[in-house]
Order: structure tokens, then C-alpha cells, then sequence
């Protein structure tokens, strides 16, 4: 895991912004993430303000989330797993309103970096790669569950175990299927620039989120 940049534990302000409200469709639209790179990226959060996407996200935690999250009033969720209450805390000072949870980190360590995203009022989402992950969640009476698989149809299986739960999704390769496909599947997906750097990126948020 890459190491936490510094932050003043003093200055943390608590969240205002609600990333799940922001990407709650109920499953009868699609929202979509876009995951912004790190150069011109207060410019990039705008635009993606301007087509209407009602969040953001980021790869790294650091002062280029911070910068996008100023740029502009969209919830901003932090793709950098965190294990740790100190993780969680760097990622409320860089600018998230939502975390993931490390899947790979110890049980008393997802504790404590939930908690702690709990405090300052962050969304502390939780990462299923298998169906059983997915039902262990649901039987745990949460809110919301981030899906992650290599392909849409992997995604779609994961997300029809989770009953009434949140759910947004997260390939781990590129999504080079047409996002459409998971419009009635989840409430949200996040994309990369092969999505949103496509042109016509603004049609398709109204298409599948209107």
C-alpha cells in the first residue's frame, strides 16, 4: 500500500457532500463516476460538472483530489483502498465524501477505517469480488456495496445478489462494453476516460441518467 500524504489531523473539516444520495437511482437510471486523471484536473471536474454528472472520482489520494474536489460541488469518492483509520482521515483531508474499503485488509483494520470514515461523515463503501462477498453484505444489513469484476456481464452477476442494496460498479480493466448495459443493473458505475473522453460523453449521462 502506498504511503498516506501528511495531513493535519486539526484542520479535518467532516464531510457535506453525500456521495450515495448523489448516485442513488434506485436502478432505474445509470449514474456514472468518472475517474479523473491528475493533470488539468480541476478543469476536468468541471466539465464533467457541466455534462451533469452528479459525482467524481479519483485513483489517488493527494493534492490533485483536493484540487478537484474544490473545483467544484460534486461528491468526490477516493478509489485508493483504505486498511487503516489513518487512511481514511488522509482521505477526508485530500477532499473525499467516500472511501473503499480495503477487501484485503483484516477485519479489526476495515473496522476501524469504517469508523473512522464514519466520523467525518464520509461514505464508507465496502468492495465485493465474488457473490459471496456480495451476500455477506447484504446478511450484514449495509447500505450500499461497491462491485468489482473484468467485464460487464461479471459485474451484472455480482450486482443481482444484493438484493436492495446500493450498488456501484468498478471494473477492473477497462470498460470497453457499452455502459448501457448495466442501466436497471446498479445504481452507478465508475468510468475511465475511454468512457467520459469520448465524444458525446454528454448525451449518454442524459440517456442513461435523465
Amino acid at each position: 500500500m502506498p504511503k498516506e500524504p501528511a495531513f493535519d489531523v486539526a484542520a479535518l473539516v467532516p464531510s457535506s457532500r453525500d456521495f450515495l444520495l448523489a448516485v442513488r437511482t434506485a436502478r432505474k437510471g445509470l449514474a456514472l463516476v468518472p475517474c479523473l486523471p491528475t493533470e488539468d484536473v480541476a478543469r476536468e471536474a468541471l466539465r464533467m460538472a457541466e455534462a451533469d454528472v452528479t459525482a467524481l472520482a479519483m485513483s489517488d489520494v493527494g493534492p490533485a483530489m483536493l484540487e478537484a474536489a474544490s473545483a467544484t460541488r460534486l461528491p468526490m469518492l477516493s478509489l485508493s483502498p483504505v486498511s487503516s483509520s489513518q487512511g481514511a482521515l488522509a482521505a477526508r483531508a485530500y477532499g473525499a465524501d467516500a472511501i473503499l474499503i480495503d477487501p484485503d485488509a483484516g477485519d479489526a483494520e476495515r473496522e476501524a477505517a469504517t469508523n473512522a470514515a464514519r466520523t467525518t461523515h464520509m461514505a464508507p463503501l465496502p468492495v465485493a469480488r465474488t457473490r459471496k462477498e456480495v451476500e455477506r453484505e447484504v446478511s450484514g444489513g449495509g447500505k450500499a456495496v461497491v462491485v468489482e469484476a473484468s467485464d460487464l456481464k461479471a459485474l451484472e452477476d455480482l450486482a443481482s445478489a444484493a438484493g436492495r442494496l446500493l450498488v456501484i460498479a468498478r471494473s477492473s480493466g477497462h470498460l470497453e462494453d457499452d455502459v448501457r448495459l448495466l442501466r436497471g443493473k446498479v445504481d452507478a458505475v465508475v468510468v475511465g476516460v475511454e468512457v467520459y473522453g469520448e465524444t458525446g460523453f454528454e448525451r449518454l449521462v442524459s440517456e442513461v441518467n435523465p
